[in-house]
Parts: structure tokens; C-alpha cells; sequence
């Protein structure tokens, strides 16, 4: 079967998203779908809606472990974020590195991971992953904590790769950012 889309109902809105419910079948065919919940950021280069950056110092990955309140417990993910408007996806991936971890590193430092379908049933976008290698920290205060951010902590590739392999809480997103970034160091 290859449903289209047939109609679409926006239901709610925020600074960040737009909520839909599409309705979708197929032409002259019984089978049809009124009310599929789409997601969409507002602001995306082509499908890229977002970005998940993997800082990495001294051969290690920085993961934060940030309270998120629908669990309510601690997770580990990676510093991840949205793009705004007129805003590169590479300047997206370094903001979001700075505001998060109060990290940089050179531009050219930013190397590309890929990009992932965080949930192709329901978001209508991708991620796009990066490594930013030779991450130092920046000088002065450091920003304000964001909502579901929290402690950084390093993890050398085989403790990566057991985190990855054994930790219930942890973003799916940061997942294939680790998983890749360690496919290109180690053999799983």
C-alpha cells in the first residue's frame, strides 16, 4: 500500500513546533487515516529540523546526564538542539555545543556523523549528527543551564560502547551518534 497525504489539520503550535493531524489513504481504497500525528519543527534547512553534536577531548565523548520530567529521572544524551531562522546546520551544531557543555572547538573540527529519522512515523524531519573533535572549554562564566541539560561526563570508547549496549535512558539520537563515532574507532 502507498498511502498519500490527502489533507492536513494544524492543531497546535509552539515556538519550536507545528502539530498536524493528516489525513491519509489511498486513492479509491477502504482503508484511510484521519487523524495521523505529524510533528514538524517550524524552522528547517530542507528536512534537517535539528542537530545532535558528540564533543569529544582527549580521544573521549562527552554525554550529559539532564533530568527529563516525562521519565522523571536522569538520561544521557548528547547536546542536541534546533535550528533557527537563517542559521546554518553546522552553526546550529556549534551553538548548541556552547550553550550546552560551554565547549567549542574550531569549525573545521566539526565532522559530519550523518543524519538520522528520529521518529519517520511521527517527526517530519531529520538530525543532523556531528563529532566536534578537539572540544575546549571557554573562557569565563559559564551560560545559563538549559532545561534537561545536566553533568558532562567523558567516556573513553569502551566505556562508550557499554553505555551504548546497556543503558536503558538514553536518547536514541545519541545513540547513533556514539554507535557511528564508534564504528569509525573500534570494531564492534
Amino acid at each position: 500500500m502507498s498511502f498519500k497525504l490527502q489533507g492536513r489539520r494544524q492543531m497546535l503550535s509552539n515556538s519550536v513546533f507545528e502539530v498536524y493531524f493528516d489525513a491519509v489513504g489511498e486513492d479509491n481504497a477502504p482503508i484511510s487515516v484521519d487523524d495521523f500525528l505529524i510533528v514538524r519543527p517550524k524552522v528547517r534547512v530542507g528536512i534537517v529540523g535539528g542537530v545532535l553534536v558528540l564533543p569529544e577531548a582527549d580521544g573521549k565523548i562527552g554525554l550529559m546526564s539532564g533530568y527529563r520530567h516525562q521519565f522523571d529521572r536522569k538520561i544521557w544524551q548528547a547536546p542536541a538542539g534546533f535550528l533557527e531562522p537563517g542559521e546554518a546546520v553546522e552553526h546550529t551544531a556549534l551553538r548548541e555545543l556552547r550553550e550546552e557543555t560551554n565547549l567549542t572547538c574550531a569549525p573545521g573540527n566539526l565532522e559530519p556523523l550523518g543524519e538520522l529519522l528520529p521518529d519517520a512515523g511521527l517527526i517530519d524531519a531529520t538530525v543532523s549528527l556531528f563529532v566536534a573533535k578537539d572540544c575546549t572549554m571557554i573562557s569565563g562564566d559559564a551560560s545559563e543551564p538549559e532545561p534537561g541539560t545536566g553533568t558532562l561526563t567523558f567516556f573513553d570508547a569502551p566505556s562508550l560502547k557499554s553505555l551504548v549496549l546497556d543503558e536503558r535512558f538514553i536518547g536514541s539520537a545519541t545513540i547513533a551518534a556514539c554507535t557511528r563515532w564508534l564504528l569509525t574507532r573500534m570494531a564492534l
